[in-house]
């Protein structure tokens, strides 16, 4: 992994570059987030162009705000072509600010490791530079390829989380902090407690 000024700005792992979103990622949101079969366990259904926007303009205020966020995730062989979007954000999780582990990657990539490859950078990162004293991933309960990557990255199983609007409910994963690793992260806002 290599870091640009210790940002999470521009990070490289063996086979990935991962980097800020930007305003002409729109087309790969709304192609991934919009695609029936990256959407399979999502209730609400694929992302619309609009909504896709939506989430693009979200993610780009939350790295404005931030300074880190959810990655455009490329293949270092294809550095110009967007295959997903991923890393640690923030989420309220039963009304708590938590860090979110977060991955979707084009079906095209499926089956070759690179959620695991994202998420552990990504927990990397943020454990190495952040306050927080875990990382979260929530999945629904029958999504077992995401809980089965969870699980790989040694999130463990917290509880079930009843969907509020009576839809499906999901699992809440929890990674706390190594021992070993302190954030270098005094720039930072602690999170609430």
């Amino acid at each position: 992994m290599s870091t640009s000024s210790n940002s999470f700005a521009y990070v490289e792992t063996q086979r990935l570059l991962l980097r800020a979103p930007i305003h002409r990622d729109s087309d790969a949101v709304f192609a991934i987030h919009g695609d029936p079969e990256t959407n399979r366990f999502n209730p609400h259904g694929p992302a619309t162009r609009e909504s896709a926007q939506d989430i693009l303009s979200a993610w780009c205020r939350h790295w404005k705000e931030l300074g880190f966020g959810y990655w455009s995730v490329a293949l270092k062989s294809r550095p110009a072509d967007v295959i997903g979007f991923g890393g640690v954000g923030t989420k309220n999780i039963e009304g708590v600010a938590s860090l979110n582990l977060y991955f979707r990657l084009s079906p095209s990539v499926w089956g070759q490791g690179l959620a695991v490859e994202l998420g552990g950078v990504a927990m990397e990162m943020a454990f190495s530079y952040l306050p927080y004293s875990s990382v979260n991933g929530v999945a629904r309960l029958s999504n077992t390829p995401s809980r089965k990557t969870l699980e790989r990255l040694g999130l463990a199983l917290v509880r079930v989380l009843e969907d509020p609007e009576g839809l499906e409910a999901s699992a809440w994963y929890r990674r706390e902090r190594p021992q070993t690793t302190a954030p270098n992260a005094a720039s930072q806002e602690t999170p609430p407690n």
